[in-house]
């Protein structure tokens, strides 16, 4: 009987664990404006430049989330739970009104939602400085570190953290991942180029669930959605 308890104990700390672990990968909806109505579904979810004028459009909600940085429990999954809630609701947009933790094994995340018009997020983007190249880590804490290289340097980018690379017109910034045999890609300061996020195969990044892609796959070095990218930059540290 004694064994039979011990058992029951372990399994019911196991479920409590299991039900905590998935339970922090949901957005939770802590305010819902009840007098808004959504004409449809959101089609986006992006993130809203301080220098936009949204005072015209009403809130429409505000969600939480709780990221613990560990195996498949990371921030790519509460984004993802953060757009489809927001989306179900009517909402495209978001500001980020706290964050707790950032850069840590755990990062609490509060974001009011809104809806915007298509003209509004064509000018929301150009609100976003370009001709930057953002380099993310993992997003699991205690990953192995990938060794890498930038014009032609060893480097290492560790979890949690990413590296900033804002490029002159004409500038260049080879990243090389593997050696010889690896990925090579090499980028240009353009005028009026966008910002790209960039991840390294294996570091645990998805596209940030039907986020805007820019297309560039070599194997090695994968794009970021780019309003993923732009949330992923507020919640993790900047390395050196």
């Amino acid at each position: 009987m004694k064994v039979l308890s011990i058992r029951i104990t372990c399994l019911v700390f196991v479920l409590v664990l299991s039900i905590n672990a998935a339970y922090s990968q949901r957005a939770e909806i802590v305010y819902k404006n009840k007098d808004y109505k959504a004409a449809r579904k959101g089609r986006f979810f992006a993130v809203i430049h301080d220098s936009l004028d949204i005072s015209k459009h009403p809130l429409i909600a505000k969600l939480k989330g709780v990221s613990l940085n560990s195996g498949k429990q990371n921030l790519d999954k509460i984004y993802r739970s953060f757009y489809y809630n927001a989306n179900e609701l009517g909402a495209n947009s978001f500001k980020i009104d706290s964050i707790i933790g950032a850069g840590t094994n755990s990062i609490t995340m509060i974001l009011s939602v809104y809806c915007i018009s298509k003209k509004e997020r064509k000018l929301n983007t150009s609100l976003f400085s370009g001709n930057s190249i953002y380099l993310i880590g993992g997003l699991k804490t205690g990953a192995e570190a990938p060794t890498f290289k930038l014009n032609d340097e060893k480097t290492k980018l560790n979890p949690l953290e990413y590296f900033e690379f804002p490029l002159e017109v004409g500038e260049k910034l080879k990243i090389n991942v593997g050696g010889a045999l690896g990925a090579t890609s090499t980028f240009t300061g353009i005028e009026g180029s966008k910002t790209l996020y960039l991840s390294l195969q294996g570091s645990g990044i998805g596209s940030g669930s039907r986020s805007n892609s820019i297309g560039i796959n070599t194997g090695r070095i994968n794009s970021v959605g780019e309003d993923f990218g732009q949330l992923l930059i507020r919640v993790l540290n900047k390395g050196n």
